[in-house]
């Protein structure tokens, strides 16, 4: 059997309430969603390192610098999509890609 997919959904605390009321309109109550904060203290000790190499985008903005800090330890693979992207496969496909050896496809 293929592993359930679970998905870790990383909001500011701000925008969770109205994430939360979202993503419940569109799921089914089957799909294992949590909404949790990025990691406030690592992102606050990003950003001037990104200033001083000219970055002026919030570190939230650059999840693949402090993604692994935010998931939980036992997640071996993850799909990082944009926000705008259109997923017209089973996610399932994507998660189990071969990747050879490689970091990311």
């Amino acid at each position: 059997t293929l592993p359930r997919l679970r998905f870790p959904v990383l909001a500011p605390p701000s925008e969770q309430p109205a994430l939360a009321r979202k993503l419940a309109r569109i799921f089914p109550a089957e799909v294992r969603l949590a909404i949790t904060s990025p990691p406030s203290d690592k992102l606050a000790k990003l950003a001037p390192k990104l200033g001083a190499v000219g970055v002026q985008t919030a570190p939230f903005e650059w999840p693949l610098l402090w993604l692994h800090l935010a998931l939980p330890a036992d997640v071996r693979r993850v799909v990082l999509l944009p926000t705008d992207a259109v997923v017209r496969t089973d996610l399932q496909e994507l998660a189990s890609a071969a990747l050879h050896g490689k970091a990311g496809a």
